[in-house]
């Protein structure tokens, strides 16, 4: 999400080559947004898409969303986090279409999730639950639980929401986020070659940076280097 929160948010949380209805002068703001958040300048890329929320007529839109999700993402950025989740649950409180709730909830627990550490851990797993209270059994969501779960040291339940969305899920970014924390949880319980087997597999799958980094840390050593000596 650092170097463009809407590109990332669209790749994560839509499907179907969907065309959001920004204007010429949206459209500029965005890029300009974008850019302030390369420069790492988040209070600015956070003013940018307020910017361009106000000139939104449509709120209940896939547009408003992703702008949405970006002014958190930028708050989150500036450790401003009881406002991320008051920016967060003030939208699902609101009488919406419940794919935008779903996609905001989701969203303010991944850009949580995707940091190499956070102590904010409890708040994206109150979003996500909240996320499934809205449409339980939702596989993607399940996934997002399981990690934040890993991440929280709470193996048990972990296991059975990652397998799940692992095994039944079709969408490659949920079963490489599944494996990948699956493969965090057998490293725990002593299970090294069959933890970084499934640690590979959930890398290979689903490359972004931030799985990389993470698998990076958690293996102690740069993932590729590890993966050409052959013992993964």
């Amino acid at each position: 999400m650092a170097v463009n929160p809407i590109a990332k948010v669209r790749k994560r949380a839509l499907t179907g080559g969907k065309v959001f209805p920004f204007t010429i002068e949206q459209m500029a703001l965005i890029k300009q947004a974008n850019q302030h958040v390369a420069r790492q300048d988040f209070r600015e890329a956070e003013n940018t898409y307020d910017e361009v929320m106000a000139l939104m007529t449509v709120r209940n839109s896939d547009g408003f969303t992703q702008l949405l999700l970006g002014r958190i993402s930028a708050q989150l950025e500036q450790k401003e986090i009881d406002r991320a989740e008051k920016a967060c649950l003030d939208f699902v409180a609101q009488p919406l279409n419940r794919e935008h709730k779903l996609k905001v909830l989701d969203g303010f627990a991944l850009a949580i999730l995707y940091q190499l550490s956070s102590p904010w851990l409890d708040r994206a797993e109150k979003a996500v639950r909240l996320a499934l209270e809205i449409a339980p059994g939702t596989l993607t969501l399940k996934g997002t639980l399981g990690g934040i779960l890993v991440e929280r040291g709470e193996f048990k339940e972990a296991e059975s929401l990652l397998r799940e969305c692992l095994e039944r899920s079709p969408a490659y970014h949920d079963q490489g986020i599944s494996s990948f924390y699956l493969g965090l949880i057998r490293l725990q319980e002593g299970r090294v070659d069959e933890g970084k087997r499934l640690i590979k597999n959930g890398t290979t799958l689903y490359p972004e940076a931030w799985l990389l980094a993470k698998a990076n840390a958690k293996l102690g050593e740069p993932l590729g280097a590890l993966l050409r000596s052959g013992r993964v």
